[in-house]
């Protein structure tokens, strides 16, 4: 029994290692084919699209399924950063049964002109497509719900796009600087317009909002400059800040009924704009609403408006009247300075304002006060009923007399049954304006004259002829950006990100005689330094020249570098591009051991050879020397006999 216990026990010593050592099998794996990586799942037999080689390139279709072992897998999602920065890569096929992309997975792909996308897929993830700046095109399947945020920014190829009725939101920066784009059509599903969702597509010429929509982002359309006209649908209840800032090619916005507020630079910068109707349903005027709107001629505040916010009308040149009704209860600082076409305000009596409302109005302008004598409301033809009980000039004198005022004079909502003041005639007081020319932020203007007490503008200095602010001012240039920096002003552009277009993830095998050469998008003119492994690199170990800014490491510096990743950053006035490059160790010589068997026989024979030579002409030598002795001793030996 003791030897069956002790056998068992044996046995089992023996086969332990062997049973620790056998794996658990997993519920999934990895496996790498063609230079894609998959995740697959043996319960599902799924598999995802995890990780493609950055020097894939060229035209690339991913299989429908994929092998491994006796096992076969669906490929059904693109995983996030699958494919990002293979900037080789120029067209691929995404199979049927794929039902998501995912998170940056195709960033960066600066060389991809095509993307086939099948009907399967449901989302499409944040920065998904981000920086493909060849892409010209893409069709979105209908059966896509969402796209992420960013999903399409700096796509400055893209010329144009379709979005599926599925569509319920476009996200934040969804087309964010897709300078390119010229139209867009929204779908019907969708509520939502995201935060710079179109945030500079200066090349947007027009786009129709549908009618399911209820808000507008902040800055959704900011600096869309070749915007002509948009239509805001019905259902929309805000506008938000910064929504339409600096479209200056925007001549007319229609806002519906329903809105109730306006937001903070809503519609700034916006040059063009020459009327707008803002709706009764409106209550408040954001901060800088309509600021720099330098073409408004007109504009009707809504009864219903409470609050007017700071500078809300400042720079507005070409306006000349405005009523401010009687609900408002606050106007914000500066909320109609530099108003210089201003000429009538009509406000109610006893209204209490903010600092300066009214500063750089020119002198000539004046603030008639009125008192409601009967509401719109208690009225029969719904119009509010007014006399006006004071006048006052921009000094804050007190005019006794008055210039006659006529129905109408406030606006189709008002009328004057009465006007205390008497008739007063005003004689042109004129004030030179130097020219002034024009930059990229404001605007100039040439010489004229301006009188103190109407506020006319006139071209001559004696008010014989008077002219439009149109024809005395210079709008301004704009910046011209280049490379990242305005060629006028030298301002960075905030939207150019400073990037290696040429030579990123590059290799290098010491021994090689030739440098490695890295192309940054800034400009040569902005370079600072260069930067690997994060310190700063001695100028005699690169070279730097024009094209943008083209840099070529040494090979001899190279050569001090360790084998493996490297990063490297060539900073400039207008950011700094990285990239990472491989050192790859020389190649080892390999001896041909039959070559150098051969030789060292052939060395063995010329060496036996030689010992042979020697060796042979012994037995001559010895043979010599017997006979000339026994010559010698043969004549010894017959003198001897002679004598």
């Amino acid at each position: 029994m003791k030897k069956r216990l002790l056998s068992l026990l044996c046995v089992l010593a023996f086969a332990l290692p062997f049973i620790a050592a056998t794996p658990c099998f997993a519920d999934t794996g990895e496996t790498t084919i063609d230079q894609i990586t998959y995740l697959y799942d043996t319960e599902t037999d799924e598999a995802m699209v995890t990780h493609a080689d950055s020097g894939i390139s060229d035209d690339v279709e991913i299989p429908g399924t994929i092998e491994f072992g006796d096992q076969k897998y669906k490929v059904t999602s693109i995983g996030d950063h699958a494919f990002s920065w293979c900037t080789d890569l120029t067209e691929i096929t995404i199979p049927e049964g794929v039902t998501s992309i995912g998170n940056h997975a195709f960033r960066g792909c600066s060389s991809l002109t095509q993307i086939t996308i099948p009907e399967g897929v449901t989302s499409i993830g944040d920065h998904a497509f981000s920086e493909c700046s060849s892409l010209t095109q893409i069709a979105i399947p209908e059966g896509v719900t969402s796209i992420g945020d960013h999903a399409f920014s700096w796509c400055t190829g893209l010329t144009e796009i379709t979005i599926p009725e599925g569509v319920t939101s476009i996200g934040n920066s969804v087309f964010f600087n897709c300078t390119g784009l010229t139209e867009v059509a929204i779908p019907e599903g969708v509520t939502s317009i995201g935060d710079f969702a179109f945030y500079d597509c200066y090349g947007l010429t027009q786009i129709a909002i549908p009618e399911g929509v209820t808000s507008i982002g902040n800055g959704a359309f900011y600096d869309c400059s070749r915007l002509t006209q948009i239509a805001i649908p019905e259902g929309v209840t805000s506008i938000g800040d910064y929504a339409f800032f600096n479209c200056t090619g925007l001549t007319e916005v229609a806002i519906p009924e329903g809105v109730t507020s306006i937001g903070d630079y809503a519609f700034a910068g916006c040059l063009s704009l020459t009327q707008i109707a803002i709706p009764e349903s409106v209550t408040s005027i954001g901060d800088h609403a309509f600021a720099f709107c330098s073409s408004l001629k007109e504009i009707a505040i809504p009864e219903g408006v409470t609050s007017i916010g700071d500078c809300a009308f400042t720079f507005c040149s070409s306006l000349k009247e405005i009523t401010i009704p009687e609900g408002v209860t606050s106007i914000g600082n500066g909320a109609f300075s530099n108003c210089t076409g201003l000429t009538e305000v009509y406000m109610k009596e006893g209204l209490i304002f903010g600092t300066g409302p009214f500063v750089d109005v020119p002198q000539g302008a004046h603030v008639w006060r009125y008192e409601v004598l009967k509401s719109a409301e208690a009225s029969e033809d719904g119009k509010v009923h007014v006399a006006i009980v004071s006048v006052e000039d921009r000094d804050g004198a007190d005019i006794t007399a008055s210039l006659a005022i006529s129905d109408g004079a406030m606006g189709d909502g008002y009328v004057i049954d009465e006007v205390k003041p008497s008739n007063l005639t005003l004689k042109h007081t004129l004030t030179k304006t130097e020219a002034t020319p024009a930059t990229c932020t404001e605007p100039g203007n040439v010489e004229y004259w301006t009188c103190d007490a109407c506020g006319k503008h006139f071209i001559d200095e004696n008010g014989t002829e008077e002219i439009e602010e149109s024809e005395w001012m210079i709008p301004a240039a704009g910046h011209s950006y280049e490379n990242g920096k305005c060629t006028v002003c030298s301002e960075v552009d905030p939207a150019f990100k400073a990037m290696i277009i040429e030579g990123a993830n590059g290799k290098w095998q010491k021994g090689s005689e030739d440098g490695l050469s890295f192309t940054s998008n800034a400009a040569f003119a902005d370079f600072q330094k260069v930067q690997v492994d994060g310190k700063d690199l001695d100028a005699s170990n690169y070279a730097v020249k024009e094209g943008s800014t083209v840099v070529t490491l040494n090979a001899s510096y190279l050569e001090t570098l360790s084998a493996g990743k490297h990063t490297l950053a060539i900073v400039s006035d207008t950011g700094t591009a990285e990239t990472e490059f491989t050192v790859v160790a020389a190649e080892k010589q390999v001896v041909d051991d039959e070559s150098a068997n051969d030789k060292a026989a052939s060395d063995g024979d010329k060496e036996s050879l030689a010992k042979t030579d020697d060796d042979s002409m012994l037995p001559i030598t010895v043979l010599s020397i017997l006979a000339v002795v026994s010559i010698a001793t043969g004549m010894f030996a017959l003198r001897r006999s002679r004598i």
